[in-house]
This record gives C-alpha cells, sequence and structure tokens, in this order.
C-alpha cells in the first residue's frame, strides 16, 4: 500500500528546500534543542543527497517531519516500457484478486486505487535497480562522519560524538568503540528523523504515461459468436438479402427492405448497432422506409458519408469489430482491461455500478477492424458525443496490453495525430445512479 505520509487527506505538508531553511526549519523542533551538530548532519543531506525536509501537519494536530527523496529523478522523465506486459498482467492479477475482499458494488476509482497501490508495489519489489538510488539514514551518517575524518574536522566529530552519545543515552569511547553502533542506535531511535524514499511520483508518472490505443468495442455475444453479430448487421443476415451496407447505399422498395430488416432483427445486437440506434437515431424502422433512410442521411449527412465509406471498404471476410483510436494514460488501459475480462468471465467482483460507467467520447475516429488477422475497413467515421459501456472496451497497445492481437497502427501505420486528435474521458458511476437504476428497472 501507499505510505500513510502519501495520503493527501486531511493533513497539509509543508516542505524545506536548501542547508539553510531546513536548519531553520530544524531550530524549530524541540527534540533537538541543544543538538547543534546533529542539526548539522541533518542540513547536510539537502547538498549530499537532495533530501529535502517536509513537515506534515496532521488534521488530529499531530506534527511529524521526514526527509523526502525523490525517486522519479532517477528516470530523466522516460516512462515508456516502465513495466513490461507480463508485469502488468501480474499486477491485473493481484488487483483483482484484492478487489475480492472488497465490500459492495465497486466503482471506477476502487479500481484505479488498487492499481495504484499495486504499481507501486510492483515498482518498490521489483525495479531492482531503483533501489542503487535509495537513501537511507544509517549510510548517510557514517558518509557525513567519515567525511569530516577526511577534512580533520576533530571538533565537530567530537561534538557529533558527543551529541549522538547524549541524545541516545549511550556511554561511547571514540577510541574503544564503533562509531557505526552509535549511527545506528541514533537512527532507530524514534525521534531521529527518517528518510522516505518517495516513489510516489513514479507511480504517478507510470500511469500517466499515454499510449497509441486501439479500443475495440463489442460485446459478449460478438465476440462468443466469431464477430458474425456485426457482419451479419452490416452485410445481411445468413438468411440473404441485404444488411446496413446495401440498406443505406441502394434504393430498395420498402417491401423489400421490410423483409431485410426483418431478418435483420436479432435478440442481441452489436455494440455498433445500439450505438447507430441511441444517439444518431438510425433504427431499423428508418431503414425499412426509403423515404425515412433518405431523410436519415440527409439530417445527418456529415455522420452518415463517413459511415457509408466505412461500410463500404469493409470486408464481410474480416472478424470486423468496432473500434475507436485514441491516446490513453496506463492506468485506465489496465482498469479497462480488468473490467473487459472480469464482465465477461464468471467473477467474484461486484461490478453492478462499473456497468452504469461510461466511456465518454467527445471526439474520436472509428470504424471497423479485424484484430485478430489485422486487416480492416478504412476507419472513416468520426465519432462525436457519444457514450459506451465500460464492459464493452477492450484496450489493445503495442508492446503493453492484448499484444496478442494486432494494434491498429500495426496494420495502418497511423501518424500519431488521429491517436492525439481524440478526446475520451471516463464518467463514472455514483452509488445513487445505480439506485435509480435498480429502481427503474423494478418499475418495468
Amino acid at each position: 500500500m501507499l505510505p500513510e505520509n502519501k495520503n493527501k487527506m486531511e493533513k497539509e505538508l509543508k516542505e524545506f528546500f536548501g542547508s539553510s531553511r531546513i536548519r531553520e526549519e530544524l531550530d524549530n523542533i524541540t527534540d533537538f534543542d541543544n543538538y547543534p551538530a546533529i542539526k548539522d548532519f541533518y542540513a547536510s543531506l539537502y547538498e549530499s543527497s537532495y533530501c529535502w525536509l517536509v513537515k506534515e501537519n496532521k488534521a488530529d494536530g499531530r506534527v511529524f517531519h521526514y526527509f523526502k527523496n525523490d525517486m522519479s529523478e532517477n528516470l530523466s522523465g522516460n516512462y515508456e516500457g516502465f513495466f513490461s506486459e507480463e508485469e502488468i498482467y501480474k499486477i491485473e492479477k493481484v488487483v483483482v484478486n484484492n478487489l475480492k475482499d472488497k465490500e459492495g458494488p465497486l466503482t471506477y476509482s476502487d479500481i484505479k486505487n488498487e492499481i495504484k497501490n499495486e504499481v507501486y508495489e510492483a515498482a518498490y519489489s521489483e525495479k531492482n535497480w531503483l533501489f542503487e538510488e535509495e537513501v537511507n539514514e544509517y549510510a548517510e551518517l557514517l558518509n557525513y562522519y567519515n567525511k569530516l575524518g577526511e577534512k580533520g574536522e576533530e571538533d565537530k566529530i567530537n561534538n557529533l560524538i558527543k551529541e549522538l552519545a547524549e541524545f541516545t543515552n549511550t556511554v561511547f569511547d571514540k577510541e574503544e568503540d564503533d562509531f557505526g553502533d552509535l549511527a545506528e542506535k541514533f537512527v532507530s531511535n524514534a525521534k531521529a528523523i527518517e528518510i522516505f524514499n518517495d516513489y510516489s511520483d513514479i507511480v504517478e508518472n507510470v500511469l500517466d504515461t499515454t499510449y497509441h490505443s486501439t479500443l475495440v468495442c463489442s460485446n459478449y455475444e460478438e465476440e462468443n459468436g466469431d464477430n458474425s453479430l456485426l457482419n451479419n448487421y452490416i452485410f445481411g443476415s445468413y438468411k440473404g438479402g441485404e444488411g446496413l451496407l446495401g440498406l443505406l447505399t441502394q434504393e430498395i422498395d420498402d417491401k423489400e427492405r421490410a423483409e431485410y430488416v426483418e431478418d435483420l432483427r436479432e435478440e442481441e445486437k452489436p455494440a455498433f448497432q445500439k450505438i447507430l440506434e441511441e444517439k444518431y437515431g438510425l433504427t431499423l424502422d428508418i431503414l425499412a422506409s426509403q423515404k425515412k433512410t433518405n431523410e436519415w442521411k440527409e439530417k445527418n449527412k456529415s455522420f452518415a458519408d463517413g459511415l457509408v465509406s466505412e461500410l463500404e471498404n469493409a470486408s464481410k471476410y474480416d472478424a470486423n469489430t468496432l473500434i475507436f483510436l485514441s491516446d490513453m494514460p496506463l492506468g485506465d488501459i489496465i482498469a479497462l482491461d480488468i473490467i473487459r475480462d472480469e464482465s465477461f468471465s464468471k467473477t467474484k467482483l461486484d461490478l453492478s455500478l462499473i456497468k452504469e460507467s461510461k466511456l465518454n467520447i467527445q471526439e474520436a475516429s472509428g470504424g471497423f477492424y479485424d484484430y485478430f488477422n489485422g486487416a480492416g475497413s478504412v476507419i472513416d467515421i468520426e465519432f462525436k458525443n457519444i457514450e459506451v459501456p465500460l464492459t464493452l472496451i477492450k484496450p489493445i497497445v503495442q508492446d503493453v496490453m492484448n499484444t496478442g492481437y494486432y494494434e491498429a497502427n500495426q496494420c495502418y501505420g497511423f501518424t500519431g495525430t488521429i491517436y492525439e486528435k481524440s478526446k475520451i474521458s471516463i464518467i463514472e458511476a455514483k452509488k445513487e445512479e445505480l439506485k435509480k437504476e435498480n429502481k427503474r428497472k423494478n418499475t418495468i
């Protein structure tokens, strides 16, 4: 779990940079009254290890001091590939296992917070090269002592030994005793100020790093039906006749249209059909009428042109699935992958609230894509202001997530622009909204 002193709730932090400002704050700490040599050691930490002093005021009036070493400085801002795909899946497994113990319906924030905690643990425990940059009080005190010796500053050495011995209530003979024992006794004292090696900025930066993402949008029935559900809707059912493509692009009399549309009426609809019906009003009843179809195309001309282009360039031999293209932070990529897997499996997680949470697509390019084989249409549909249930989204990210499939960029060679222009956010359902939804269902 993240250290308590990184929980920013109900506390006030003040940070002191520079040896002189640190020394000024140390003068205000009563534990170090009459210990100027110890204060000199603490003040030296800023110059020797770039650790700064933090004063933390708790809501209950307690005050804590600690030195902070920002571990993120060691990465020089490069967080891509920090975790391998295998490591990410290990993180997911632990996150899911931990969430099983949580009571009540899970929120999206619950999942994100648990990911954050586990990423912290993984960074701390698995990235051994980071340990080389850790700072601890014992080593720093020994280094400080040795440097004083190298400079021949015997008076400062004697004062430091005297104060450390007095602070720890220890009898110490410089000629007979080992300074390391005295140093160890000092840093283990409850009143000694600890050095906190802060991995939290690493965690934040890792989780905020964005990747070009192919966001597959499909439901359980599509995924378990070899994606035939969407193909039937696009090209016509197994019974023959026309699908969406023909109904939008051909002049067909209403009698035939009605027959074709009737063949398209399935108990389960592909996700794309639901979006067309609920957001854009392109229902099967509209498609059953040539006049209403033409009117719809005229009224929604910009969107309709992109849709027709996408349909005309799609292949019935591909396992077509609706996708959106967007840059997405790693934290959301992991969260969406967990949600997708758990919603499609027999899980012990309570996802009732997650099912009411949405992926808000203010703007994004999308279309039909076969991520199994790396083929598709022209990705020419411009989606705006639509909402999609989080449970329908599977993220595919090259070298990061679901690499057994083809990320769209591997097939098309897009420039980054098509991803970067997207505006996508998460709309998290609250428990009040779940109560409203349950009440609505009970009245139907």
